[in-house]
């Protein structure tokens, strides 16, 4: 079991989303695009190659551990310390080959698809509730479909209790996680971050 740590921007990563969040009584948390990733507010949210390109989901096998945390970012500093917070923790319960056959698993489960599992019947969020802005989500979609057929791998996962929180996530402070991660350099995360573990 291997855990992996993972950055991600939510929808209050820049104005515009923070604006839809308060109009549209939308959770702080959730990601920031047309296709979440992850979709947080899904009872199973899955993990996909759509925004990272490949560097998160093939890695990822059944039992591992992924914790997701808000990126750092001048935005978010009510502190003085930079920080980051926790918003998710998930255990990897399936891996499916590609996203059709996870879509396929999520429907006849009676489960909700989430909005990063590409397929025909389940069709992106409507820009006006992320944060994305005309220019981005004019070439988002074709970008996102040609990323899942390049990386086709869909990870479907199981939250931990008390995950996702999406309102009031806790603080984490790179003080305490560069001695983990990088000890010389500085905390730096845009996809993902194996975290050594003591045998």
């Amino acid at each position: 079991m291997t855990i992996h740590l993972i950055s991600y921007r939510p929808i209050i990563h820049n104005k515009k989303g923070s604006n839809v969040a308060q109009s549209n009584s939308i959770p702080n948390y959730v990601d920031n695009s047309i296709r979440r990733e992850p979709d947080f507010e899904k009872s199973f949210p899955g993990i996909s190659s759509l925004c990272r390109n490949g560097q998160v989901a093939p890695h990822l096998k059944v039992g591992d551990t992924v914790v997701y945390m808000r990126i750092n970012g001048r935005n978010y500093q009510t502190l003085k310390e930079h920080n980051r917070c926790l918003v998710a923790v998930m255990e990897v319960i399936h891996v499916f080959q590609d996203h059709k056959i996870a879509a396929a698993c999520y429907q006849q489960s009676g489960i909700v698809t989430p909005y990063n599992c590409i397929n025909k019947n389940n069709p992106p969020l409507d820009s006006q509730y992320t944060a994305m802005d005309s220019k981005e989500v004019r070439y988002a979609e074709a970008e996102y479909i040609k990323r899942s057929r390049q990386n086709s791998q869909y990870v479907v996962c199981k939250p931990f209790a008390g995950y996702p929180e999406l309102s009031s996530p806790s603080y984490l402070f790179d003080k305490d996680l560069n001695p983990i991660l990088m000890p010389k350099k500085k905390l730096f995360l845009r996809g993902r971050r194996k975290i050594p573990q003591k045998n």
